[in-house]
């Protein structure tokens, strides 16, 4: 079964490569993304490595407008890039999720919004999330 969370941003915040592995970095995240990532153009499947763990999940950068479902009670009026992270039950793919999601919280003020759990996560409930997951990685 797949879990889903989403990140609204401001699409002039959307980093770069570069810049979003220095906030995974920032984060002492055992995370790591091919050199070559564009999240600007990706779609899909994105390999990356997890605690020395080979790792992936889907990646979607979306239009928020052309999103569908979105709970009213979000306030993301202002942010207008959605991106959508998909993965399985693999706990290196949790985990990276996780990791990618929080760093992208702090390098651009994103709005973490775990779908499936209906919840809205800040970076302490994501960081705590992340260290119980990492846990059952090692």
């Amino acid at each position: 079964m797949s879990q889903e969370i989403v990140a609204f941003i401001h699409g002039h915040k959307l980093p770069d490569r570069e810049k979003w592995q220095a906030a995974i970095d920032a984060c002492k995240l055992p995370l790591d993304f091919d050199p070559e990532l564009d999240l600007a153009t990706h779609t899909g499947f994105l390999p990356c490595d997890m605690s020395d763990h080979e790792a992936g999940f889907e990646l979607y950068n979306e239009e928020v407008s052309e999103l569908s479902g979105i709970p009213q009670r979000l306030d993301i009026a202002d942010r207008d890039r959605a991106i959508i992270f998909m993965w399985s039950s693999d706990v290196a793919e949790h985990a990276a999720v996780l990791g990618a999601a929080l760093a992208l919280s702090s390098c651009c003020d994103a709005i973490i919004y775990w779908s499936d759990e209906d919840q809205i996560m800040s970076s302490s409930e994501l960081n705590s999330e992340l260290t119980q997951v990492l846990q059952e990685l090692a």
